[in-house]
């Protein structure tokens, strides 16, 4: 059997095998077999093993981060306590005088890299530490002009995790 035969019949084998598992919690959620179950749900079992197989034979660019990606972590639990005080401190005196407080989009500097998996480790951790505190959310990151994009809700701090990781500048 040559090589490309051998991996239609892995892909085979491991469409059968979606289609099974996604059909056994199939039954598992509806809890009965009915004609009308029946024909809801073997086209969406299969429309679902499609979906797994589509997104599975994509390219995705590998996470792999190094030690020094991780240092910021510590960063996040004080993020988000300092942040939920600030933002109810805040909201408490934005009621008081009865007016809304005004958040802004702001921008900092973040080299994004490319597409090799160390960038896209770098991108992940650095949008995940960063929304994890509750005032701030990353909007996304501008690869073409090497920005990192968020909303605040309160202040106008670039978020330090993100900035531990922005990685070098010069690029």
């Amino acid at each position: 059997m040559d090589c490309s035969s051998e991996k239609a019949v892995k892909r085979a084998l491991y469409e059968l095998a979606a289609l099974g598992v996604l059909s056994v919690t199939w039954l598992l959620y509806t809890g009965k077999l009915e004609r009308n179950e029946l024909l809801a749900g073997i086209p969406a079992v299969i429309l679902a093993a499609l979906a797994a197989e589509i997104v599975r034979g994509e390219e995705h660019p590998r996470f792999l981060p190094n030690a020094k990606m991780w240092l910021p972590v510590w960063r996040v639990p004080a993020g988000i306590l300092r942040d939920g005080l600030l933002i109810s401190w805040k909201l408490l005196a934005a009621a008081s005088a009865l007016r809304k407080p005004a958040g802004k989009f702001l921008a900092m500097r973040f080299n994004a890299g490319g597409a090799d998996s160390r960038s896209a480790a770098r991108q992940t951790l650095a949008v995940e530490f960063s929304t994890m505190p509750p005032n701030s959310i990353v909007v996304g990151i501008d690869r073409r002009r090497n920005l990192l994009l968020f909303h605040q809700l309160v202040g106008d701090n670039m978020p330090r995790t993100a900035y531990l990781l922005r990685g070098n500048q010069d690029r």
